[in-house]
């Protein structure tokens, strides 16, 4: 059987769509123009949209005959091209990354987006294990999660679409290493009740004996302790310390016997550079990171990881994320700073195992 060229088999499928289109509005203009004779009347009659003229019936008006690339008809057996999603390459400085992690993290901590995270996970828990994560659960939350985010991102110029949100993702992966942008993640995973990028990882670790040799695995270890000291109860109970500390101080106070809530004169001028209590709430943490890494659960394991942070603080990365873990601890920039030059000149860790 000899087969036709492409462009022959095209040009005769369109010929005969033509000519079934042509058939069709023939037909429209007789029945129209026998409607006009049986009536006698008008100058003018519409069906389907088209209009026709009892002067010229055989002729359709310039304004309302569709074209041969717009037409009313569709093609008998159209095929539809496959959706192919369109690549979003937009970047986003670390500035505009953490204002857009503010944005979200303050819609996923707003009182209507928790009441419908906790009725959805009362709707669709599982009947046997409530801490167990059903499909329904999982479909029903990402809609939720996607709704927010969809109303966010254009203004950081990402469309509001499936691609969008996976761009605005990928964006944000290209800070992963900031702590800044740590910490706003952990913050916002905690809104949405999951665990942070890392610590899920890092606890599945068995606790041993066997510490960190090198930076990235330093890092990692302040990176964990970081998330834990964001949490939001954690730094309610810091905000407790300080407000204790200026009462003591005097810098705190009532301004008369009938307020309510009491005002702050002015701040510590060393910037909680000391903060009683302050060891003893941030043990309650080391405990559960400390042990991971080879470290004793005690404040003997809180010197030894000191020293061997000192080790890197010559690094300025490294020296940011190990500011930003004092800041969590109620350390103003001043005082965080003190305290990094006072670690730095720790002497070296003894050499013992290690681990990368």
């Amino acid at each position: 059987m000899t087969r036709l060229h492409p462009a022959l088999l095209e040009s005769s499928f369109f010929m005969t769509f033509k000519k079934q289109r042509n058939e069709l509005e023939a037909e429209a203009i007789k029945d129209v123009s026998a409607e006009l004779q049986g009536g006698g009347r008008k100058k003018r009659a519409t069906l389907e949209g088209y209009e026709v003229h009892d002067h010229d019936a055989k002729t359709l008006t310039s304004t309302t005959v569709p074209s041969d690339a717009a037409t009313d008809f569709e093609e008998p057996h159209a095929i539809q091209a496959p959706y192919v999603p369109q690549r979003v390459d937009t970047k986003l400085t670390k500035a505009k990354g953490l204002a857009l992690q503010r944005e979200l993290l303050q819609a996923f901590q707003s009182p209507g987006f928790q009441k419908r995270l906790h009725e959805l996970e009362r709707d669709h828990a599982s009947p046997k294990n409530k801490n167990v994560k059903t499909a329904a659960y999982r479909i029903e939350f990402m809609k939720l999660v996607r709704s927010r985010q969809r109303e966010i991102i254009p203004y950081y110029g990402f469309p509001a679409t499936e691609e969008g949100i996976e761009a605005m993702l990928v964006a944000l992966q290209e800070h992963k290493d900031d702590p800044d942008v740590f910490v706003n993640e952990a913050a916002i995973n905690e809104a949405l009740g999951l665990e942070t990028r890392r610590q899920g990882k890092a606890e599945k670790i068995k606790v041993c004996d066997v510490r960190p040799k090198t930076l990235r695995g330093t890092s990692e270890m302040l990176r964990l302790m970081l998330s834990k000291l964001s949490k939001a109860t954690f730094q309610q109970s810091i905000d407790s310390l300080k407000q204790a500390a200026d009462f003591r101080a005097g810098r705190c106070g009532y301004e008369d016997d009938t307020s309510l809530w009491p005002v702050e004169f002015y701040e510590d001028p060393e910037g909680y550079y000391h903060l009683h209590g302050r060891d003893k709430l941030a043990l309650s943490v080391h405990k559960q990171v400390l042990p991971l890494y080879g470290f004793t659960a005690d404040k003997h394991g809180v010197q030894e990881m000191l020293q061997l942070c000192a080790k890197y603080l010559s690094d300025p990365e490294f020296a940011h994320l190990f500011d930003s873990v004092n800041a969590k601890l109620g350390m103003s920039p001043s005082a965080c700073q003190r305290f990094r030059q006072l670690i730095a000149g720790y002497e070296p860790l003894p050499t013992g195992k290690a681990r990368s």
